[in-house]
């Protein structure tokens, strides 16, 4: 960064108090300090007028100014506030203030334990200032988020005193370039930031504290690079435990970060490197304290000497091309990597030497015309103990006959190995007196070996010259490559066991047969590239196995793949979308405890027996996967994930004819409404007898196709779980067959399409039920254990709109019926209708608070349906319907509209409370009887001129005689106020004392 000189820095700290007029302002002071839950921030509180600040004055906390204890944000209404004294945040969790122009002598202050504080707006710090933002010294956790630019050039200290493992925290978050004053960082707590700028700008001159750490850790929460040629970072090496200063400093950086610091490091504290990313030392440090390396990479690329000790803890990483003269400790099992960071040496200079204990090392190597490779060299001795590996990065052309000294020594003892984790043909590893090297020879050594061939003797072992580079054999270990060079017209024939390191497949034309006989062939990793089949057959054992590649934001090559024998997988089958179909045959098994990822069309049809997660489908892809047998998804340890397609599309898990999976959890994931399909084939009898996870963001249909009778599990035993409020639909033209309980109370299920759903399981739990089109019977009493709301029908232009409810001679409650119809077919073939209706006495009962409607073109009940409307609401009927069960009114209002009926063979209504609405004559048949229920409440509402005939009427079991019934003022012959209402009649035509004759 650029150096702000003293000017331009003045110009910024007016600039961030742009409408500031302090001629014309009026300056206002604290009285005292906010006593506990109280504030002066919005309120006029301890300001000397006793008013609450506002635009035109300025303030000055003197004291301590509160912030507000509740309320999520607040902003300060003060043209300028000037902190002389303290802010003590005092919000909720995450609760933020906001101060537009702020000149900070004094200190902000996290006041509130486990909680979050975020200030916004703008900061100055004068030069002549110590500015303070602090985290208390209490014992909990409190984090302070300063999201207001920083201007100024006087001094900021951090107090983050860390008494017990709760985190105290102090974030940087603005880009404070203006700002170009010290920062003293107290106490063990964390200081973050996400950028160099977060520290501000370039000094004006050299300060080597510029950032100072007293025991304190500087965390990186990105990569990012320090380079301020003017910042100094300083370690300090004072222990005073009572003013939470301590020796030295932490850089934590975070995983996948890769932080590079070019701004020299000194003082005689102890520097200390924590977290899993990757931290580079450029310039040529000074601090006289120790360094050690307990997580993560260190890697030092200049020249260190003041370091005494340089410790590296088990796990963590060392490495870089610079001078290390520090003594250097490494643990057991730790790592060395050179690779990766440009070529060159790391030189450890010690006379003591070093011990390499069970190391891991990398290297990058080049051919010497082209500069020099990685090395490690060592000023004192090696001690070699345990096995060590060295892995190698060579370039794509190889490398050219020779010696790579690797690590270099003036002598070495120890009982320890060394192997590389890839063989290399033509090369050997070879620990000396003084060096170990690399010894190439022949035509020199390349990556991996090609496979040429011969169609006479496709043989893969370790005799046959069927291999570039020519003059040498393959062995085990050597990473390997099939592509358009080599011989794919026969099988490559395993003549014995064979355990390359890595397989890569890279073919376009080449359909390779790789066939093991009755040996194996085992690998570390195999990569299917190209358009080419593969066939594997024989026993193939791979710790991970992937067919195609993502270039971008789309998936390439991998061509089809066929699993003809055994393949135990160790970690991993992945086959991406852009593959070929992975086929299996009846014969062939997957085993071992990986997992499987199929995102290409796939058939499985073997009896396999891996442990892992099943998954199919990637998002935005539609993809069919079918089970040809039981076992195909292996044991039900693992279980089961399909994740959805498209919005519009789905990735179908379809289940082949006579094929059950037992015990198997599906797990249904995708987000965005992508549909997840789980069907049968056409025409199959097939069943999922297994628990179904529908995610918080999946969307699953479960379809049974044209001729297909698809069960979903066991009576008692299987759930359907729906954590989200996506909705679960019944697809397509066969029979689904449900036993699993449905248990998701915040998610309703539709069933469309012309297939039928028979409901066989009890105590479901859904929102709701969605009945668009085909057919839902009942084979249970209790089919849910709370009434849902349903709609029945299709609203939209859509020719498939016929829905039927059977009842099927048992009870169903719902909360609310709502029907909907498409006019625009009526009076037209396509005409669609609305049913519920039995063959065998059943029972609907409605009993929600909420109206039901009943009433469009089509919807009507038939049968021996026995219907009651219970519940507060109101159900208004509006077609000719053709009940020959009971009607009963229990409770709410049943409305029969200006063009409804019950039917011509309703002849038994009852209505025991609520009210039953009739608007048309013909509402109710004339052989009804009509019974109020003895000690009912109630009533027939007749409106005016609505004269309805029935039979008989009945008060209890006591019958009625005939006449005329009504309410007061009806006209009627018997009026009677607490059963009827409206001016309307109701019409017996039999009594207790014979029939009535009504002459006009």
């Amino acid at each position: 960064m650029r150096t702000i000189r003293p000017l331009l820095h003045m110009l910024v700290i007016i600039a961030a108090l742009p409408c500031v007029s302090l001629a014309q302002s009026t300056e206002h002071t604290m009285k005292t300090s906010d006593p506990m839950n109280t504030s002066s921030f919005n309120t006029g509180g301890q300001w000397d007028d006793g008013q609450a600040p506002k635009a035109g004055h300025t303030y000055v906390a003197n004291h301590q100014l509160r912030t507000p204890p509740s309320g999520s944000s607040h902003t300060f209404a003060g043209d300028l506030l000037t902190v002389t004294g303290n802010i003590l945040c005092k919000g909720p969790n995450n609760g933020s203030i906001t101060v537009p122009a702020m000149i900070l002598r004094g200190a902000i202050n996290n006041g509130t334990g486990h909680t979050t504080a975020k200030v916004y707006g703008a900061i100055t710090i004068p030069e002549d200032a110590t500015a303070t933002f602090g985290t208390g010294h209490e014992e909990d956790r409190r984090i302070l988020q300063i999201f207001a630019p920083l201007t100024g050039s006087g001094a900021l200290k951090l107090f983050i005193p860390r008494p017990t493992g709760d985190m105290k925290e102090i974030l940087l978050q603005a880009d404070n370039t203006a700002f170009t004053g010290p920062i003293t960082m107290i106490g063990t707590g964390k200081f973050s930031i996400y950028d160099e700028n977060n520290l501000g700008g370039n000094p004006p001159t050299w300060n080597p504290q510029q950032l100072t750490l007293n025991g304190s850790v500087l965390r990186a929460q990105n990569t990012l690079t320090l380079d301020d040629p003017n910042r100094g970072i300083w370690l300090n090496n004072e222990n005073n435990p009572k003013s939470h200063i301590y020796p030295g400093g932490c850089f934590e950086i975070a995983r996948d970060a890769t932080v590079t610091i070019d701004c020299l490091i000194g003082g005689e504290g102890p520097f200390k490197k924590t977290d899993f990313g990757t931290l580079i030392l450029t310039a040529t440090n000074t601090f006289t304290g120790s360094t050690t390396v307990s997580a993560g990479t260190l890697l030092i690329n200049s020249p260190t000497n003041a370091s005494p000790t340089l410790s590296v803890s088990t796990g963590a990483a060392l490495g870089g091309t610079g001078t290390v003269y520090s003594a250097v400790s490494l643990a057991s099992g730790v790592g060395l990597t050179l690779a990766g960071n440009g070529y060159g040496t790391l030189t450890l200079a010690h006379a003591a030497g070093v011990t390499l204990d069970s190391v891991t090392m990398s290297f990058d190597l080049r051919a010497p015309a082209d500069g020099v490779s990685d090395c490690l060299a060592l000023g004192g001795p090696l001690a070699l103990l345990g096995a060590g590996t060295l892995t190698l990065t060579l370039p794509e052309s190889g490398l050219p006959p020779g010696s790579y000294p690797l690590i270099t020594y003036p002598s070495y003892s120890g009982d320890g190995t060394l192997a590389l984790t890839v063989a290399y043909p033509n090369a050997t590893l070879t620990i000396g007196a003084t060096a170990v090297t690399l010894e190439v020879t022949g035509s020199g050594t390349v990556p991996r070996m090609t496979w040429q061939g011969n169609a006479a003797a496709n043989t893969w072992d370790f005799t046959s010259g069927n291999w570039l580079p020519a003059d040498a054999l393959f062995s085990d270990g050597t990473d390997v490559l099939f592509d358009d060079s080599g011989v794919a017209s026969v099988p490559v024939l395993l003549a014995t066991d064979v355990a390359p390191h890595d397989v890569t497949l890279a073919a376009t034309n080449n359909a390779y047969t790789l066939d093991a006989d009755v040996h194996t062939l085992a690998a570390h990793d195999v990569v299917k590239l190209g358009a080419a089949a593969l066939t594997l057959k024989g026993r193939h054992q791979y710790n991970t196995l992937t067919v195609g590649q993502i270039v971008g934001s789309t998936y390439e090559g991998g061509g089809a793949l066929t699993l003809e024998g055994t393949l135990a997988i160790g970690t991993e089958i992945t086959v991406r979308p852009g593959a070929g179909t992975f086929s299996q045959s009846a014969t062939a098994i997957i085993e071992g405890p990986g997992d499987i990822t199929l995102g290409s069309s796939a058939d499985l049809r073997g009896t396999n027996t891996f442990d892992g997660t099943a998954t199919f489908g990637y998002a935005e892809q539609t993809k069919t996967f079918t089970l040809y047998s039981d076992r195909a998804l292996g044991s039900t340890v693992g279980g089961t994930v399909l994740r959805g397609g498209t919005a519009g599309g789905y990735n179908h898990l379809k289940i082949a004819d006579g094929v059950t999976i037992t015990d198997e959890l599906l797990t249904v994931t995708g987000g965005s409404g992508r549909r997840a399909g789980l069907w049968t084939t056409s025409g199959s009898t097939a069943c999922w007898d297994g628990d179904i996870l529908i995610a918080s963001d999946g969307q699953l249909q479960i379809g049974s196709a044209g001729g297909s009778t698809f069960t979903l599990g066991s009576l008692g035993r299987t759930v359907i779980t729906n954590a989200g409020t996506v909705t679960t639909s019944f697809r397509d033209g066969g029979i689904t067959i449900l036993n699993s309980r449905f248990a998701m109370p915040t998610a309703n299920f539709n069933r469309d399409d012309k297939g039928t759903l028979v409901i066989r399981s009890s105590d479901n739990t859904v929102a709701g039920v969605g009945f668009l089109e085909g057919n839902i019977r009942l084979e249970t009493d209790a089919a849910f254990a709370t009434p849902p709301p349903m709609n029945i029908g299709k609203g939209y232009e859509n020719t498939g709109n016929k829905a039927t409810l059977d009842l099927n001679g048992h009870t169903l409650a719902l909360k609310r019926i709502i029907d909907l119809h498409w006019d625009g077919f009526n009076g037209t073939p396509n005409e669609g209708y609305q049913r519920i209706l039995c063959a065998v006495p059943s029972t609907l009962i409605v009993n929600g608070d909420i109206a039901s409607s009943y009433t469009r073109v089509g919807s009507i009940m038939s049968g021996p349906l026995t219907f009651i409307k219970d519940g507060s609401g109101t159900f208004a009927l509006g077609q000719t319907n053709a009940l020959s069960g009971a009607v009963i009114v229990s409770n709410g209002v049943l409305a029969v509209t200006a063009t409804g009926s019950f039917g011509p063979d309703a002849v038994q209504v009852i209505v025991a409370g609520g009210t039953l609405s009739l608007s048309n004559n013909t509402a109710l048949c004339s052989d009804a009887a009509v019974t109020f229920a003895a000690d009912g409440t109630g009533v027939i509402d007749l409106p005016n001129n609505v004269n309805v005939t029935v039979d008989t009427l009945w008060f209890g079991d006591k019958q009625r005689p005939g006449g005329t019934y009504g309410a007061p003022g009806s006209g009627a012959q018997r009026t009677d106020a607490t059963r009827f209402s409206g001016t309307g009649l109701l019409i017996v035509r039999r009594g207790n004392g014979g029939t009535v004759l009504l002459l006009n």
